[in-house]
Parts: C-alpha cells; sequence; structure tokens
C-alpha cells in the first residue's frame, strides 16, 4: 500500500530498543496492576473499589497481554509481510489496547469521583472525566497538573479519543497489509490481472499460486490508521513505539493517581 503510508521499517537500532525496552514497559503494567488492587483496600465505598480492582486493574491486564501479544504476532524485526491470520488477530489486539487505553482514563475518573462522594456535586454522570473541567477541578495539586498538561491535552484529543471513537463509530483502526516499492506495485498489479482471469476459467491451483506469489511481494507495515480521508481526521501512526509510548502513559498516570487519590481539592 502506497498512498502516503510510510514505507521504511524499523531501523536495526530501533528494533534493537524496542526489543530491550518491551519488558521493563510490561513489568512497569505489572506493577501498576499491582496498586490497582492494593489500593482499592482503601477506598471509602464498594463502588470506588469496584472500579479499581474491576475496572482499572482489568483494563491494565488487557494493555499488558495485548502489547505483549502484538509484539509475538507482529515481530518488530520482520522483513516479510506478516500472514492473514496473524494480520487479523494484531488488528484485534490494537483494537482492544486502544479501547481500554481510553477506558482506564475513564475508570480512575470514576474510582475518585465515588471515593470523594463527589456525583451530586457533578450533578450529571456525562461530567465524569479525568480530562473533563468538572471533575478535574476536585484533583489535588499534582493530579490537576497532569490532566491540565498541554502535550497531554492533545495527546489524549487528537490521538486517543480520535482513534477511540473512529473504533467505536466510524472506520476501525487498520493496520495495512504490506507497503509497496514501484516495482512490487506493477507486480502486483499484473498478478491480479492473472488471478481474475484464472478465476474466470475456473483454474483454482492458478489462482492460488498467484495469491502466494502477491503475499509474497513488498514490506511489511509498521504503521495502523482509521481512515485515508482527510475529512476523517486522517492520521498515520508507527504501531510498536506507540504503543509502548502509551503503555507508559497508563503506567505514569496510574501511578501518580495512586499516590494522590486520598486527596481532593476543596
Amino acid at each position: 500500500m502506497r498512498g502516503g503510508v510510510p514505507m521504511t521499517q524499523y531501523s536495526e537500532a530501533g528494533v534493537e530498543a524496542l526489543l530491550r525496552a518491551q519488558p521493563k514497559v510490561l513489568d512497569q503494567l505489572q506493577r501498576a496492576m499491582e496498586q490497582a488492587v492494593q489500593q482499592s483496600a482503601f477506598a471509602a465505598n464498594e463502588r470506588a473499589k469496584e472500579y479499581l480492582r474491576s475496572g482499572v486493574g482489568r483494563r491494565l491486564r488487557v494493555l499488558h497481554r495485548t502489547l505483549s501479544n502484538m509484539f509475538e504476532l507482529f515481530p518488530v524485526s520482520t522483513v516479510q509481510p506478516i500472514d492473514r491470520d496473524d494480520l487479523d488477530d494484531a488488528q484485534i489486539n490494537l483494537h482492544a489496547f486502544i479501547m481500554n487505553l481510553y477506558g482506564l482514563f475513564d475508570n480512575l475518573a470514576w474510582a475518585f469521583v465515588l471515593h470523594h462522594d463527589l456525583l451530586s456535586h457533578l450533578e450529571d454522570r456525562k461530567k465524569v472525566g479525568f480530562f473533563l473541567s468538572a471533575t478535574k477541578r476536585f484533583f489535588p495539586a499534582a493530579l490537576r497538573a497532569f490532566a491540565d498538561d498541554g502535550k497531554m491535552n492533545v495527546w489524549h484529543g487528537e490521538y486517543l479519543k480520535n482513534f477511540r471513537d473512529a473504533l467505536a463509530h466510524r472506520i476501525a483502526p487498520y493496520i495495512p497489509p504490506a507497503t509497496y516499492s514501484n516495482e512490487d506495485e506493477s507486480q502486483y498489479v499484473a498478478l491480479e490481472q492473472q488471478w481474475l482471469e484464472s478465476i474466470k476459467t475456473r483454474d483454482w491451483n492458478r489462482a492460488e499460486d498467484i495469491s502466494r506469489r502477491q503475499a509474497s511481494l513488498g514490506s511489511p507495515c509498521f504503521v495502523f490508521v482509521h481512515s485515508f480521508d482527510t475529512a476523517e481526521g486522517k492520521r498515520i501512526v508507527y504501531l510498536h513505539p506507540q504503543m509502548m509510548a502509551d503503555a507508559m502513559t497508563a503506567a505514569e498516570v496510574c501511578t501518580l493517581f495512586f499516590a494522590n487519590w486520598q486527596q481532593r481539592a476543596a
């Protein structure tokens, strides 16, 4: 696939850096899961406790598992496009990762609101949200600074909410099966014509052989996108580095939250 999709692979140094960092990020998520369970013991009521244990804790577990799965299904060092089943499974894991990353922030907000009995102050359940003014005005200073940070709000609004909303309501995030050089693209188009001719003549063996030859063309595509239409907020994102950065953000916000969530602003 071309049309604005990067055709570069990760550099050798990039591959080494990703492989070296991934176990550390998984450990950070594991520690955050443990914190969610431990901190739930200090919740003021059962609903807040549930949001920590079954909300935050469960979502962190999904983030941990999907990040681990992605590196197995779609190795960062691969030089050939992965097969279709593995690509489908990679996309399923990406979808689960995005949805639970988005939900993590909502669960933290709900745990805070319920623990401090703030629903009556907010008046509307729709005002519960980590980045919503109605909720974060009650955050202690450290949490408020994180929720007010400009870069964090751009990340949440332009990237995370964009992709979550696309997944839930519009075009689901998509990992292209391959990228093609001009030569590969020409060969692919020629083979496509031969494949169609084989289908018309019901030469199934030839059609299957052509499909295998097509699958051998191109290079793996290490990006994801939810739409190529600029009207839909086209955004092309490198797959493994973004998931790693997102996982680190998830672990960071949980560490900060659990150090401060017992307090609230007046």
